[in-house]
């Protein structure tokens, strides 16, 4: 229960402790479990704990749940964009990875000073 968590956040955030925030409204321990969504509480006793902590509870869960909406269609986004990039790796890159051999095969002309057109020159006796 969402209820709970802003509870807990903003009592935190207050730095206020369970029993404080529970004085002359319920135990400290019914509010450890509405924090923890333990338990089944009256909208009563979450309307004065929200109004002993200044939070328009109404507000905050709206808040949560737009953000909760725009955190998974960003994390759709991104699935969509990673499998684009896979599709397109798989169009544009070979198959099969080119063997340390071949690379090695390839360039060692380059490294030796010569162009990869160009013969090996051998010295005869």
């Amino acid at each position: 229960m969402i209820e709970g968590k802003i509870i807990s956040f903003y009592r935190e955030k207050r730095q206020m402790t369970q029993r404080d925030l529970g004085i002359g409204i319920c135990s400290s321990t019914h509010v450890s479990k509405i924090e923890r969504g333990l338990t089944e509480y009256s909208i009563e006793v979450l309307n004065l704990l929200a109004n002993r902590l200044q939070v328009d509870l109404k507000k905050e869960i709206e808040t949560y749940y737009s953000i909760k909406s725009m955190l998974h269609d960003w994390m759709n986004a991104i699935i969509m964009l990673v499998r684009g990039l896979h599709r397109i790796t798989k169009v544009f890159m070979p198959k099969e990875k080119p063997s340390s051999l071949s690379v090695v095969m390839k360039w060692s002309p380059m490294i030796e000073g010569r162009q990869p057109w160009q013969r090996e020159q051998s010295f005869s006796s």
